[in-house]
């Protein structure tokens, strides 16, 4: 197991509903409903997704009083913690309140007067619930934007300052404090410089982050950055994107930095031309259909034996891509040579004849009017590809070379007898030995391969050869006289 250096900065612990943020406790990962609040069933059903999905808290948006209303309803209904989010109107804190919210979080920079704040914590302390000051870049107090010109992490820093303080003077400790901006850099600074002024939880956040792909990475980044210092005590992935979506990238960065385990810890390869399966298919499958198990583990998934073994021997679960194929090609000393599947017309043309059925009748051949314009063709066999390939690369010095090769061929509309227009064709090459052991270790090689594979009572290896050079030509007059006599009988092809 990797040693993970991380040491959490110390914090008092408070309580949101059943969830504890701070001390000791997990670094908790929460969210945002994004629904109208008033639509109490939409509003509970997307809050049961988050809860799926492995969201410890739940913020809800409360901007009126008949959401507050509904808030006290939707609240009966989910066992999660719900975090009443208020702007403007303190009235509001209130009402959520006594509707059993778990968290009141405000914005002192719009809340109002500091009378305004004590009646909220008034209300919190009656409740025996906790708050949260939400400081944010966008919305800083006017005095202190005119103080400094513009967003700073010292400005964040003195209006959550100025704020905590009041809640220090009414003797109220419970509660959780962030300072947000949505540039990654001014995120960072913020929240460095409050974690040295005080010991409350910090709840991580990027705000208005963006979509998808853009906020994760910038989350990730800021958020990654401040935990790896040991700063953050709970955490939301802010996205313009679905709710449960920022839950699981929360918990994904919470893994990544072996801070929180929430399901599969998946560990894949990006997949090259060594993958011996579809690995990026294969990880679509596996977190579609996994995605709900909630069991710490680690699954690795790689597509080839270069580092499979060894992360596998890591993991819970290790998938390596070696197939019997290739471990038996490594037992005989064979390398794989990966074909390409256009090749030049006349390569095959001189390996195979340009005379024969395949050059003539069974090659995919199309023309490209690059320039300069030539033909080209889907390659029907692997051998002549292999040949060009050894010659072209000058592989053929040193050690006698041994390669092997599978994927698909192709024919043309009227293929032999048995094969399909794109058929998987597995072959071997070897070069520079005149002898015929080497045959015999081929029939040897291919009959351990039916036995691994489970086959070897259902296969039934024949031996031919068509003889020697005079043998052939006798062999060939007499087709050709036979086929002569017969060629009323014979069709166009």
């Amino acid at each position: 197991m990797i040693h993970n250096p991380i040491k959490r900065r110390p914090t008092r612990k408070i309580r949101v509903g059943s969830v504890y943020v701070g001390g000791d406790a997990p670094i908790s990962v929460q969210t945002m409903t994004n629904t109208e609040t008033c639509d109490v069933d939409a509003t509970v059903a997307q809050i049961q997704r988050c809860v799926n999905a492995g969201a410890d808290i739940v913020r809800v948006s409360v901007p009126s009083m008949d959401a507050a209303e509904a808030f006290g309803k939707i609240r009966k209904q989910v066992q999660v913690p719900l975090v009443a989010d208020i702007h403007f109107d303190y009235k509001i804190a209130l009402a959520v309140a006594d509707h059993g919210a778990d968290c009141l979080r405000i914005n002192p920079g719009n809340i109002g007067s500091e009378d305004k704040i004590r009646e909220v914590v008034a209300a919190a302390r009656h409740h025996d619930i906790s708050m949260r000051i939400g400081v944010n870049a966008g919305s800083l107090e006017k005095d202190l934007q005119k103080k400094y010109g513009e967003p700073t992490g010292e400005a964040l820093l003195e209006s959550a300052m100025r704020h905590i303080d009041i809640l220090d003077r009414l003797n109220f400790h419970e509660f959780k404090i962030s300072v947000k901006a949505s540039n990654v850099f001014l995120t960072m600074d913020a929240y460095r410089l409050l974690s040295e002024q005080i010991d409350n939880p910090l709840h991580l956040g990027v705000t208005e982050a963006g979509i998808y792909r853009t906020g994760t990475v910038k989350s990730a980044i800021a958020l990654g950055g401040l935990l790896l210092e040991g700063i953050g005590d709970t955490m939301r992935i802010s996205l313009a994107a679905e709710p449960e979506d920022e839950v699981k990238i929360g918990f994904d960065i919470l893994k990544s930095l072996g801070l929180r385990s929430n399901g599969i810890n998946f560990i894949a390869c990006p997949s090259c031309s060594r993958q011996e399966f579809n690995v990026i298919k294969a990880m679509q499958i596996l977190e579609e259909r996994l995605e709900d198990i909630r069991t710490p583990m680690d699954v690795s998934v790689i597509g080839c034996k270069v580092n499979g073994p060894g992360e596998a021997k890591e993991a819970d679960i290790g998938i390596v891509g070696a197939t019997h194929l290739s471990a038996l090609m490594d037992t005989y000393g064979y390398q794989q040579i990966r074909l390409p599947i256009v090749e030049q017309t006349g390569l095959f043309k001189r390996a195979i004849g340009d005379a024969t059925d395949i050059v003539e009748k069974e090659m995919y051949t199309f023309f490209d009017k690059g320039n300069p314009p030539e033909s080209l063709t889907l390659r029907p066999e692997g051998t002549a590809g292999c040949v060009r390939a050894m010659l072209e690369h000058n592989l053929l010095r040193g050690a006698t070379p041994r390669v092997w090769y599978i994927g698909p061929m192709f024919r043309y509309e009227k293929p032999q007898k048995g094969r399909y227009r794109q058929f998987h064709q597995f072959g071997v090459e070897t070069f520079g030995v005149a002898t015929p052991d080497i045959d015999a270790e081929l029939i040897l090689m291919t009959a351990r391969l039916w036995q691994r594979m489970g086959v070897a009572d259902k296969v039934q290896l024949e031996l031919n050869t068509l003889g020697e050079i005079d043998e052939r030509t006798e062999y060939r007059n007499a087709l050709v006289s036979f086929l002569t006599q017969h060629k009323d009988a014979l069709d166009e092809d």
